[in-house]
């Protein structure tokens, strides 16, 4: 008996389309029969405050989708991971770094959890790839590292210009 439903399942993960359309069937066969039967005396005839069924169920279905269009909206609102392969991510990181350069801060706040939701990384890129990519860099170092986030500090812009010049 296992081995008959074993094969049965298999059979029917392998054919998963057939399986759809005929459950898609009988859902709308049963659907059509219970409209006929039930709901479309229900819609037509008058309830309660001389509204007609119809304008019952628009009023469920407004109030019982606003709930769901709200979780769309919030679900909208997270974003889409751009960056997949680590040599994305690290030329992404790059220019990043070379933006904060044209900055006159020389200490800098880095959140991992903020790069991998505004630069589009997946969770934890960031923490992972951002603080060799420092150490390679020679224009800025890690002042300071620990939980989430980071301090960067920018190195003398001379000392800078000779670790760059040895580099190349």
């Amino acid at each position: 008996m296992k081995e008959f439903l074993r094969s049965l399942l298999k059979s029917l993960g392998e054919h998963w389309i057939i399986v759809l359309l005929g459950s898609g069937g009988i859902v709308t066969t049963f659907l059509g029969w219970l409209y006929r039967a039930y709901i479309k005396n229900w819609l037509l005839a008058k309830h309660s405050l001389e509204m007609y069924g119809w304008m019952w169920a628009a009023a469920v279905l407004m109030v019982g989708g606003l709930p769901i269009f709200i979780f769309w909206l919030l679900k909208k609102k997270e974003p889409r991971i751009l960056y997949r392969e680590d040599k994305e991510i690290l030329v992404v990181l790059e220019n990043k770094l070379r933006q904060y350069e044209r900055q006159n801060q020389n200490e800098i706040l880095l959140d991992f959890r903020e790069c991998d939701r505004k630069w589009c990384f997946p969770k934890g890129s960031a923490r992972r790839l951002l603080p060799p990519l420092l150490g390679k860099d020679k224009t800025w170092k890690i002042k300071h590292m620990g939980g989430n986030a980071m301090t960067i500090i920018r190195e003398d812009p001379r000392v800078a210009l000779l670790k760059h010049l040895e580099k190349k």
